[in-house]
């Protein structure tokens, strides 16, 4: 034991200075940080030269290394830990950086949450309103039933006939249409009421051997092509099972081409086109028949 007087040595069991006499028991007081004292083995006047430092607390490093970390990832719970750390840490070097780092983090955290939860909330709003469906570019493919309407204005039953080939099929047209011939095709049967500028209904078959979804589909994208807005979707054509092709082009003609495999293991391309997509029409398709 050293004397805190004068510096000399002295038994640890002695109560004065064998030097200068001063009372060397020690002082009970109240300290208000943990520290720890390293004996350097140099004397100054007698005096040996200690180093004393504080006791670090663990909590504290803690609490900084999760208030650094939450300011980069924003996750709600890391710093509601790392502050809770920080508040209970008694190192005072720490204590404070932590609990600023971490309120930091927080503030981010609580941020970032409130963004994330609105933009789902919209997200699941604009679903529900349909904002994101677009038959233009996701086509819905599936069956359904199409009614056929009943215009007296436009086709009666009395006037009407059958028109086609056992090639192509038949469908069952008004009584005034005559046959047309496009000068792009050198194939199909045709035919029209007034010609390229009214109502046009195509009978066709296709040769590559091929499906009828994939025929649709390479349809769909040769239309777009020419600067159409298409798509395409499951639908039936009289009896058969097959594909609908939709197009609009910019002039305002609007054309219904449905491909499809008939009993004869052929697929078939019935189109109907013209400038109202409203008009009945665009039902004759549905009158095919691949025999007379």
């Amino acid at each position: 034991m050293y004397c805190p007087n004068c510096g000399a040595k002295n038994d640890k069991n002695s109560k004065f200075c064998s030097s200068c006499g001063t009372t060397l028991e020690e002082k009970k007081t109240t300290k208000k940080e943990e520290v720890k004292s390293t004996d350097t083995g140099i004397t100054i006047d007698n005096r040996p030269v200690q180093i004393v430092q504080p006791e670090r607390d663990g909590k504290g490093i803690a609490s900084i290394i999760l208030g650094s970390i939450s300011i980069f990832f924003q996750f709600l719970p890391i710093p509601i830990i790392g502050l809770v750390l920080g508040l209970k840490t008694k190192d005072k070097s720490t204590k404070t950086p932590g609990i600023v780092l971490n309120a930091i983090g927080l503030f981010l955290s609580i941020v970032v949450t409130i963004i994330i939860v609105f933009s789902i909330i919209a997200i699941t709003i604009a679903v529900d309103n349909g904002d994101f469906d677009d038959d233009d570019d996701y086509p819905v493919i599936e069956e359904k039933e199409k009614t056929k309407k009943d215009n007296k204005d436009e086709k009666t039953v009395a006037d009407t006939k059958i028109v086609g080939n056992d090639t192509f099929g038949y469908v069952e047209i008004p009584g005034d249409w005559h046959e047309f011939k496009d000068v792009e095709s050198t194939k199909a049967i045709q035919y029209t009421n007034i010609g390229d500028a009214g109502y046009i209904v195509t009978l066709n078959t296709i040769d590559q051997n091929v499906t009828a979804e994939v025929a649709a589909a390479a349809i769909t994208e040769g239309v777009k092509g020419e600067g159409a807005s298409a798509y395409y979707e499951a639908d039936i054509c009289g009896k058969y099972t097959g594909y609908a092709v939709h197009a609009a082009y910019p002039d305002g003609k609007y054309i219904v081409s449905y491909i499809f495999k008939a009993e004869d293991n052929i697929i078939h391309f019935v189109s109907i086109e013209g400038p109202d997509k409203n008009s009945d029409f665009f039902d004759i398709p549905n009158t095919y028949r691949l025999k007379k």
